[in-house]
């Protein structure tokens, strides 16, 4: 794993959070299953898959009301190792990729989730009404939406 520095993604991780904040006003959370979502939210790459950037995880952002939002990252934490400053630095909360369904059932029940349904899977879709929160559906993928922004180092660099 390696984090993409500033330079390159042209915004931190931590600002990245505050739009994301802004596209759930009516929830408390935001479950993110698409590899390349978590990759750019975290301004992070590996090399889980041949040819991409990418690695295995799952993703659940909450949102705080005072604005020190964080994020439970589901993922083999010995991929981590390079990075560990950073995900300390992004407020990032590690947990085995294993273990996503359990943190589910300990989630406070009534929280608000929303959830791309054309993204998540039918085993964390049940696990969140299992677990008694309050899924609410996108219809569309919210941080795909943010990634379509280019900011001028975004622009220049799928130029060069």
């Amino acid at each position: 794993m390696w984090h993409l520095e500033d330079k390159y993604s042209g915004q931190p991780t931590l600002s990245k959070y505050d739009d994301l904040a802004k596209e759930i006003p009516d929830s408390d959370a935001l479950l993110i299953t698409t590899l390349d979502d978590i990759a750019w939210l975290l301004n992070l790459r590996g090399n889980d898959i041949s040819y991409n950037p990418l690695f295995f995880s799952y993703l659940l952002f909450h949102k705080k009301a005072n604005g020190e939002h964080c994020v439970d990252l589901f993922i083999d934490a010995t991929k981590l190792e390079n990075v560990a400053d950073y995900i300390k630095s992004i407020r990032a909360n590690v947990h085995s990729y294993d273990s996503i369904k359990t943190f589910i059932a300990s989630v406070e029940k009534g929280t608000k989730v929303t959830v791309d349904p054309a993204n998540c899977n039918v085993m964390l879709n049940n696990a969140l009404k299992e677990a008694g929160l309050e899924v609410k559906c996108s219809g569309t993928n919210l941080v795909e939406h943010l990634k379509a922004r280019k900011n001028p180092v975004m622009q220049e660099g799928m130029k060069q």
